[in-house]
């Protein structure tokens, strides 16, 4: 197959899964943040920007600026900010950023056989991806795709691939910015900022990061000092870190992801122990186990996080110190992965959008190192992330085009299923560390 062949069959599926999204994202609705979204947006044009986004948001500003651009764009076509034209237009908003991931791994994977590219522009039909933007209308993409470009640059500084310069900035805006997409990214930052620096030292790239560490500096604040109202640039400031305190201090304990947390309620709710018989255990099944609302073990819970996250990270310690060759942008991309799935799997008032991240590194793990091992990775993620999803949330509140339909797996609590699964793999992924003496710490 020549090159033009494949080229126009990559082009031609881009072209097709863009047209499918399209009509799933006027076709469903989301979920009630939605809902709540287009609330903070109608509250903008109604009150301003800064005064909307302290009365209502747990969002960053920059995140909040993306919905209020969403509202320009609606009332550009005479349509009322906040009703179903603006659902449709954030969505397709969110969804053009993973398309621009898709694009992202083929570069990764255009040195690989035309299969790996045809998976990777497949990626804008992958079902979590879909059912996460173009379905339920979450706004993961933004930071996600922030994450994705980082460790793409991080890949190309140390393969000497790019303007090595310029691009070690461009990793350093990325990191400023991006916890202003959105919060969750904080819990990445220290692996990708230590090691991006750490890149940066052995290239002799100091210069390019205090640059990049301005110019970010320069766009999350510009916004403070350009918008008209509440021009005290104090009060914006502190409006700011008030959604971040909002978003760290939930009253959830579980909040609809199936993690250790989830497991705990289970048998907390139906008043079990670890000492109930096995037809005790399972006796609740098939029932749904309700949310676990608690302020005070929301907080103390995340302990449990950062005690598993302290013995991984001396796990690691010990074991690259063994290691004849460390890749920087791998050791960069397995952290992160840990990172997150560490986070998801034992901190409290973890949602069920918070493992996204997941499937992209996956995706792109498996781009830069195609194997039978790297696919089952990358379709594990996705089948978890979509699965998660579906049970708790379906096609959307409305259905797709009224038609509704939530993940039932023979009537059980998949969420209990699915939280077990990730205890098992878990263990697994952590044996698998300790036995490996690769950069990518057991994900290869």
């Amino acid at each position: 197959m020549d090159k033009y062949t494949k080229a126009t069959i990559l082009i031609s599926i881009f072209i097709v899964s863009i047209i499918i999204n399209f009509f799933i994202i006027i076709g469903t609705f989301g979920t009630t943040d939605i809902g709540m979204f287009m609330g903070w947006t109608y509250s903008y044009f109604r009150v301003g920007f800064w005064r909307g986004f302290a009365w209502h948001s747990t969002y960053p500003h920059l995140m909040d600026l993306i919905f209020y651009l969403s509202g320009k764009l609606t009332l550009l076509f005479g349509r009322p900010v906040g009703e179903t034209l603006n659902i449709a237009i954030i969505k397709a908003m969110t969804y053009s950023v993973f398309a621009g991931l898709s694009l992202l791994l083929l570069k990764v994977s255009i040195p690989k056989k035309f299969l790996i590219q045809l998976l990777m522009i497949l990626f804008l039909l992958n079902p979590a991806i879909v059912i996460n933007a173009s379905v339920l209308a979450y706004t993961d993409s933004y930071y996600i795709f922030s994450l994705i470009l980082c460790l793409f640059l991080l890949y190309k500084i140390e393969k000497s691939k790019y303007k090595e310069n310029l691009a070690m900035l461009a990793v350093w805006v990325i990191l400023i910015v991006s916890p202003f997409l959105k919060w969750q990214f904080l819990v990445l930052l220290p692996v990708l900022s230590i090691l991006s620096l750490c890149l940066a030292m052995k290239k002799d790239l100091l210069k390019s990061v205090v640059l990049g560490i301005v110019v970010g500096v320069l766009i999350v604040f510009l916004p403070l000092v350009k918008t008209p109202s509440l021009n005290d640039i104090q009060i914006k400031t502190g409006i700011v870190f008030m959604s971040f305190y909002k978003i760290t201090h939930e009253r959830f304990v579980t909040a609809d992801f199936s993690n250790v947390w989830q497991l705990v309620q289970y048998f907390r709710y139906n008043n079990l122990s670890l000492t109930s018989s096995p037809k005790e255990i399972i006796s609740h099944i098939t029932e749904r186990t309700p949310n676990w609302v608690n302020y005070s073990y929301s907080v103390k819970g995340r302990s449990l996080f950062f005690f598993f996250f302290a013995i991984f990270l001396f796990t690691v310690v010990l074991k690259i110190r063994t290691f004849k060759k460390i890749v920087i942008s791998d050791l960069t991309t397995g952290l992160v992965l840990w990172s997150n799935f560490i986070y998801v799997m034992f901190n409290t008032a973890v949602h069920e959008n918070h493992f996204m991240p997941a499937v992209a590194i996956s995706a792109f793990i498996f781009a830069k190192y195609p194997s039978l091992r790297t696919f089952i990775l990358y379709s594990f993620l996705t089948i978890i992330n979509f699965a998660n999803l579906s049970f708790f949330y379906g096609l959307s509140e409305k259905g797709f085009f009224g038609i509704d339909y939530h993940l039932n797996f023979f009537g059980l609590n998949l969420s209990i299923l699915i939280a077990v699964t990730l205890v098992i793999f878990f263990l697994y992924q952590y044996f698998r560390l300790l036995k490996t003496n690769d950069s990518l710490l057991g994900w290869k």
